[in-house]
Order: C-alpha cells, then structure tokens, then sequence
C-alpha cells in the first residue's frame, strides 16, 4: 500500500525522477498523482515526457485542467510566489490550486518560494523530491548511498541543491 493514497504534483519531482530513471519510487509511494495541464506543458524533453506519459496510460498519472476561475486563483498564486516574474511559477502555482480542488494527501514542490505561498494558504502537508527519497529510503526503496547519488547526478544535471540542503539529506539519510 502507498504511502499517501493522492498527491497533486509540480513539474521539478517529474523532471528528477525522470533524469534519474526512478519515476518508480513516486509510484510506489503514491497512489494516484495529479498534475494539472500546466505541469504537463512544462515537461522540457522527450525522455520526461515519455516517462509521464507511461504513468498516463497505466492510470496513475492524471492530467487535470482547470477551470477558468481556477485559472484566475492559479495566476494570483503565480503573482504571490513572484510578483515581477509570475510567469516562471505557472506549474506551481496551478499545482497549488489543483490541490484546493483535489484535497490529495500531499503537494509535491521544491522551490522554497512556491511552499511558503502553499502554507500561506494552509496547504499543510508538502514534500519535495529530496523528501520522497527519505520516504523512499523509509519503505526500503532507496539506501543513504543511493540518495548521494542520485543528489549528484540530479545536480550534474543542472537542479540546484544547495550545500546545506545537501548535507542535511544526506544526514537524515545516514541515520537510518
């Protein structure tokens, strides 16, 4: 059984999981994952896509789109994470919005600007894609070394971990 039945989820999880060959773990912790056309429209490469559009046909991907008045609370959402570029944050912020529709088990962003607007919002429970490897490593899917190393290839890759985020998961994942 997933760890969280339904989680609605942002672009950054699937273009990770992706890079690094394991969109298994997001699909062995969580049930059903929402992601709103947004997200979708954001996925940058041939390999993410195909990668999103498996869990598509195997009916644990589900690409929702919004409503016009959702669509009007997305772009205030996108206004609230970055007031001079809203439009780097549409995936974000149109997750968050899906959330409040969905009311999934979980949000998965990363970026620290998009969660501080989400519990702004009273959106509680968020993870990123650093936390669903702990859970990950928690369910025995993943060891502290597999976790450092997917941290580096993600980072070889172009995502931005910062120093201290990275020795901290990688000090979480050593203690267990």
């Amino acid at each position: 059984m997933p760890l969280f039945r339904s989680a609605v989820a942002n672009t950054t999880v699937l273009i990770a999981l992706a890079q690094i060959n394991r969109m298994d773990i997001l699909r062995s912790l969580v049930g059903i994952i929402y992601i709103p056309s947004q997200v979708y429209h954001e996925l940058i490469t041939s390999e993410v896509k195909a990668a999103v559009d498996k869990g598509i046909n195997e009916g644990w991907i589900i690409v929702e789109t919004l409503s016009s008045e959702e669509m009007k609370e997305s772009d205030r959402y996108s206004k609230e994470i970055e007031p001079k570029k809203p439009e780097k944050h549409i995936g974000e912020a149109a997750a968050m919005t899906l959330h409040r529709r969905i009311k999934p088990d979980v949000l998965i962003l990363d970026e620290l600007n998009p969660r501080q607007v989400a519990r702004s919002h009273r959106i509680q429970l968020i993870v990123g894609t650093l936390g669903l490897f702990l859970a990950a490593q928690n369910e025995g899917l993943l060891t502290a070394r597999d976790i450092k190393a997917y941290m580096d290839i993600l980072v070889s890759k172009g995502t931005k971990i910062s120093k201290e985020l990275r020795d901290k998961i990688i000090s979480e994942a050593k203690k267990k």
